[in-house]
């Protein structure tokens, strides 16, 4: 009802939603009612975020506001803040309409939560559906998103271990997934000691442990105004673009329009107008891609400040976002803010670096010859083994149906049922020696057999690409999983009521055997898959 703020320095953001990272309804100020004076929530919350300097003192808002109680269920809806993710944390929105009263996640592998902007961590790779049931005292409704979360952690190197009778130096090897391979001397040290598939030690007269992780960077992400396009022209003063961080980032690159060549320095603001990084460029005339590399924690109001370049004064439209990172929600003009864009075009933004857990590595240092010995745990058909020996050494391993490993400790998926010779061999530079047990494998069906008798029905089969899960007619809710061959669930999804038939992003899974099932709670269903 009443309205007065300093134009160009004193702002009230309001948001649709619970919090700064809703959606933007406008940035007001001046001494113009926001919207004309009506505001309206589609989400039964409001957010308003005010921020002032201290030049001039102003009324500030008057506000009255009513609350329209629903006479029908919710409309359920929501945002997945993190749809790529490599370290399995993701943070979900409601948005749902109608007065919510009550939330119910289903995050696509087993877990649930009844918070209403919950954060999940996912534990494995893979593709995840992703289910929000909202009620309130008239009734529920859902919502489900196919395949929207995908967790794509860094596989652990490959690194098997090496031996040497009475010492030396070792050539230690890894193998990884086409990222950064990083060595270090102890499992949480934060000092590289080397890069690289290959490690040479140094002497060594006793066993010495070391460990390799993988990092691997995502594809940049694009945000801001892409290009110049639309009114404007060169400006030869100090402006500023003004954007909210969501999560951390790095600021790698803009795209800058010079009207001749020289230096240009970028300087990046928090929200008290304190300079946290800046950088001094030569630009040529014309466009020009400028490397900032400027690291970015959450925080509001931030300002990206140049000057001499160029920059629109029409075909702008605020906010511009890149959902989940950041928004651009203005510019620094003294007026009229939202009708100009300063400087930076073409925004883009890189994540923090994703890490595999660190493999183990050893050197073994031995003086006589080894006496091997292992031992197993059976979740049948996935049998984990565990290298037990004396004067342990460089291992490989049979696994009596084709499979092999140089690992100390593999895991590994048998594909059909029966009795099968497991050899362990080990070379420790001083003698070699092997250890061979029986292990019966009972619960494990080929494809064939389980293709006739499972009413989960699958096709292609073998496949690539996508696969097809028939899950019959009038199947009930439950979850259903796909299981790699070391036991790891890899892709997860609640099924609601009467849901015949799945169709699962199988692209990025590696060719193999893969376990299938469905868990309805009172019963179980499963069915062998091959990928090739």
């Amino acid at each position: 009802t009443d309205f007065h703020y300093e134009s160009g320095y004193d702002f009230l953001k309001i948001y649709d939603g619970p919090n700064a990272q809703s959606t933007l309804i406008g940035s007001f100020d001046g001494d113009n009612l926001p919207n004309g004076g009506t505001i309206n929530s589609t989400t039964g919350y409001l957010t308003l975020v005010q921020t002032s300097d201290q030049a001039e003192n102003k009324a500030g808002f008057i506000a009255n506001w009513h609350c329209v109680l629903p006479t029908t269920p919710p409309m359920a809806n929501f945002k997945v803040l993190d749809t790529l993710t490599c370290t399995g944390s993701v943070g979900f929105q409601d948005m749902t309409t109608n007065g919510p009263l009550q939330w119910s996640w289903h995050f696509g592998d087993g877990d649930s939560s009844n918070l209403q902007n919950p954060t999940h961590q996912y534990l494995y790779n893979g593709f995840y559906n992703v289910t929000l049931i909202a009620t309130n005292n008239n009734g529920s409704n859902y919502a489900t998103q196919t395949a929207v979360v995908h967790v794509d952690k860094v596989h652990k190197p490959y690194a098997p271990s090496r031996s040497l009778c009475n010492g030396g130096i070792f050539t230690l090897s890894a193998t990884g997934n086409g990222g950064k391979l990083k060595w270090y001397d102890n499992p949480t040290s934060t000092t590289v000691i080397d890069t690289g598939s290959i490690f040479i030690t140094p002497n060594l007269s006793q066993s010495r442990t070391y460990y390799v992780e993988e990092e691997m960077q995502l594809p940049a992400l694009t945000g801001g105004k892409p290009t110049n396009s639309g009114g404007g022209g060169n400006l030869n003063y100090s402006q500023s673009l003004i954007f909210d961080v969501y999560k951390s980032l790095i600021l790698h690159s803009v795209n800058v329009y010079a009207n001749g060549s020289g230096t240009r320095n970028i300087t990046l603001k928090n929200s008290s107008g304190t300079s946290i990084a800046s950088k001094t460029i030569n630009v040529a005339s014309g466009l020009n891609t400028v490397i900032l590399d400027f690291t970015i924690p959450p925080g509001t109001d931030y300002k990206l400040e140049g000057k001499n370049l160029y920059r629109n004064n029409s075909g702008v439209s605020y906010p511009y976002t890149l959902p989940g990172y950041l928004s651009i929600t203005k510019s620094s003009a003294g007026s009229n803010p939202l009708n100009y864009y300063y400087y930076f075009y073409d925004w883009k933004i890189l994540q923090p670096a994703c890490l595999s857990e660190r493999a183990e590595v050893h050197a073994y240092v031995n003086s006589s010859a080894p006496v091997a010995d292992f031992s197993y745990t059976s979740n049948d058909p996935y049998i984990s083994f565990t290298d037990n020996s004396q004067n342990p050494g460089s291992v490989s391993w049979n696994f009596g149906d084709g499979g092999a490993s140089a690992l100390n400790n593999p895991n590994h998926l048998y594909a059909q049922n029966g009795s099968y010779q497991v050899t362990m061999n080990v070379n420790n530079g001083c003698g070699v020696d092997s250890k061979t047990k029986t292990i019966a494998i009972n619960l494990a069906t080929g494809i064939e057999e389980a293709n006739s008798e499972s009413s989960m029905k699958i096709f292609p089969n073998p496949a690539q690409g996508f696969v097809n899960i028939d899950l019959g007619e009038n199947s009930s809710k439950g979850t259903f999983e796909i299981i790699d061959f070391t036991g790891k669930i890899v892709f997860s999804s609640f099924v609601a009521n009467n849901t015949k038939l799945l169709k699962v992003n199988i692209h990025n899974f590696a060719s193999g055997f893969y376990l299938l099932k469905f868990n309805t709670g009172n019963s179980i269903s499963t069915n062998k898959l091959v990928i090739y």
